[in-house]
Formats: C-alpha cells, sequence, structure tokens
C-alpha cells in the first residue's frame, strides 16, 4: 500500500509555506509532497524538492462554482471565494492524476506524523471516508475521491439551496447560520465560509466523518488551532508545547495530575500566529527549539502557583513608557522583543 498524497494549496511565496512543505516532507518521506500554487512559489517548490503544479490549469470546476457563488462574509470577496474554490481546484487535479486518497493540509500547519509508517494508525483513519479537525479542514484527509466530488457536489447544493441561501438575503438569523438537509436541522456561526460547509457536510449521515482533534490516535492529536491557552476536547488547557529527544513535540496540559503529555500530531498556526510557525518546526534540528517565555497569569495557571510580580524600577518604568510611546502597538513591540532575545511571549 502506498503512501498518502500531501497536497498544499497555495498562492504567493509567503516564509511560512516553505515551513510548511520543508515539515510535511521531514514527517513524511515516503509521501509525494504536491504543491498546487502560481509562478510565485514554482520555485520554492524547486528548491525543496517537491511537485509543483499550476493553479491555473485546474480551475475549470472552480470557475463554474464562481457562477453560483454569494458572498455572505465579512471576509474579503476574493479570499471568502476562493476557499470555496480551493476544493474544486483540488478534485480537477487529483482527477487528471488518478489520485484516490489523499491528505490536505494548509499552508500554515506543520504535520509531525507519519501516516505511512504506522499501519494501525492508517487502519483506524481508513474506516472514516472524511477526517478533518473542528470544523475545519486545514489538516484532512479524504479517503476516496468520491468523497471530495461529493463534498463539491455539497457545496454547490448548498449555494443552490434558495430556502437556504434566503436566510442571508432577510437577516432573520444573524447570529447563526441554520442548514436543513435530510429532516436534520444544523447549526453554524457566522459567517458563511468552507467553515461551514465542512461542518454541515461531516455531519450529514452519508458521511462517515471523524474530528481529528477531539481523538486522541496513537497517543497523539491533531491541532485544531494552536493556541498556548487552547482547549482541547480530551484532556483540557494546553499549557506548552516541549520536544522529546527524538524532536517529537507533545502538548503538555495541567488538567491532570500528573501533568498530562500529549503527542502533537500536527499544530496549526491560524492568522497571525504565522510568525512563530519556524519556531516550532523540527525540520531543522539546529534551531527547531525555542525557549518559551510564558507570561505570569500563564505559569500561575501552568504549576497552579502564586507569581509574585517584582516591583519594576523608575529607570524600568520610564523605558517601558518610551517603548510604548514610540511603538504605539503592542503586538510590534512583542515582535521586536521576541527578535531581540530570541524567545516566544505569550500573554
Amino acid at each position: 500500500m502506498s503512501a498518502y498524497p500531501i497536497i498544499i494549496l497555495h498562492k504567493g511565496n509567503h516564509d511560512y509555506l516553505k515551513v510548511c512543505i520543508k515539515q510535511a516532507k521531514y514527517s513524511n518521506p515516503d509521501s509525494r509532497i504536491i504543491l498546487i500554487g502560481d509562478n510565485s512559489n514554482k520555485k520554492l517548490a524547486f528548491d525543496a524538492g517537491i511537485e509543483h503544479y499550476l493553479i491555473g490549469n485546474y480551475f475549470k470546476s472552480a470557475f463554474e462554482f464562481a457562477k453560483i457563488y454569494s458572498h455572505h462574509s465579512t471576509n474579503d470577496y476574493n479570499y471568502e471565494l476562493f476557499c470555496f474554490q480551493r476544493w474544486f481546484i483540488i478534485l480537477d487535479f487529483i482527477n487528471s492524476q488518478g489520485i484516490d486518497k489523499f491528505i490536505h493540509i494548509d499552508s500554515d500547519v506543520l504535520l509531525f506524523k507519519n501516516f505511512y509508517s504506522d499501519a494501525n494508525y492508517l487502519c483506524a483513519i481508513k474506516k472514516y471516508d472524511f477526517l478533518h479537525c473542528g470544523y475545519s479542514a486545514h489538516t484532512s484527509v479524504f479517503n476516496s475521491k468520491d468523497v471530495l466530488l461529493h463534498f463539491c457536489d455539497f457545496i454547490n447544493n448548498m449555494f443552490l439551496d434558495k430556502s437556504f441561501m434566503s436566510q442571508f438575503l432577510t437577516k432573520k438569523n444573524s447570529d447563526k447560520i441554520i442548514y436543513k438537509v435530510n429532516n436534520a436541522i444544523y447549526y453554524a456561526n457566522p459567517p458563511l465560509s468552507d467553515m461551514c460547509a465542512v461542518k454541515f457536510f461531516a455531519l450529514c449521515d452519508d458521511v462517515k466523518s471523524l474530528d481529528l482533534s477531539s481523538v486522541i490516535l496513537d497517543d497523539g492529536i491533531m491541532c485544531n488551532n494552536f493556541d498556548v491557552n487552547a482547549d482541547f476536547a480530551p484532556f483540557g488547557r494546553v499549557c506548552c508545547v516541549i520536544y522529546d529527544k527524538n524532536n517529537q513535540p507533545f502538548f503538555v496540559s495541567n488538567n491532570t495530575s500528573p501533568l498530562a503529555f500529549i503527542k502533537a500530531h500536527s499544530l496549526h498556526f491560524q492568522d497571525q500566529k504565522k510568525r512563530l510557525i519556524s519556531l516550532y518546526s523540527t525540520y531543522d534540528k539546529n534551531e527547531q527549539i525555542k525557549t518559551l517565555a510564558f507570561s505570569d497569569r500563564d505559569l500561575s495557571y501552568i504549576f497552579n502557583v502564586q507569581i509574585v510580580k517584582i516591583k519594576k524600577s523608575l529607570f524600568m518604568k520610564m523605558t517601558s513608557a518610551l517603548a510604548k510611546f514610540l511603538i504605539p502597538s503592542k503586538e510590534l513591540r512583542i515582535k521586536i522583543r521576541e527578535r531581540l532575545t530570541g524567545q516566544i511571549y505569550f500573554g
């Protein structure tokens, strides 16, 4: 049995894309690593030694979908449309390549789990049609091309459903999105995005799905959205990530006594957290581990102790005030401090 191909779809030549690709190649050496991208990231793929294909060559179904797409999101129109279109692009691509089963990861995901090396893990995931994280498909497994075809048909039918789309015109349900199918009623939080489609699809009776961020397989779990304060359903709040001597990352939770250590099969760095992605990669064994500098609040929670703050001197107070005056953006101040100290700051 051959290893599942790993497909990444991305526009642009962002630094985090390179980290994502190298990590996927490092953790899954037996898999085809495929970037469906554009001319700007073609050289990046070539330098990394992976396959590269142009999005424009697989855009026929995506173009047809655009004709029925209706925008009901606070996100940019083109951004949200492309989030839906990517599934049609991947469908046209796998059909052209004769690919049946595959893994899809977003370009801000670090993949640590080797899907091919663990027969028991493969047997476990092959019991399902579609595997996802939360109600997102940033780290997902399609166990048949027919499942992806079904998903794309589902998206098309959702936008063609006049009853479903009418709620956005009347705005009678501004606090929730309601979808009815086969006498079942499903709910999702606005705005209308492909994550809503993933949720509704995963809940369908004719789709056997599994949330990889809510179950522990091979003593580990896929990450839905990494945050030092995140709650992970099986074991509670994550307080930090550590690495063993084999460079296997572990989520650490103080929700149990003693501390719980759960393998991190992946980490997802959404939005602004993309800037942290290179600090958590393991493909570069000389640089991947950095010291974590937690806030007093985090330390208090992690170790269940009272942190006594040291009183700042007048000089420190003046320096801090000057920094705030010269650099009003807290985020920018944190970035500068991280660059100067080589540490990650939370809180």
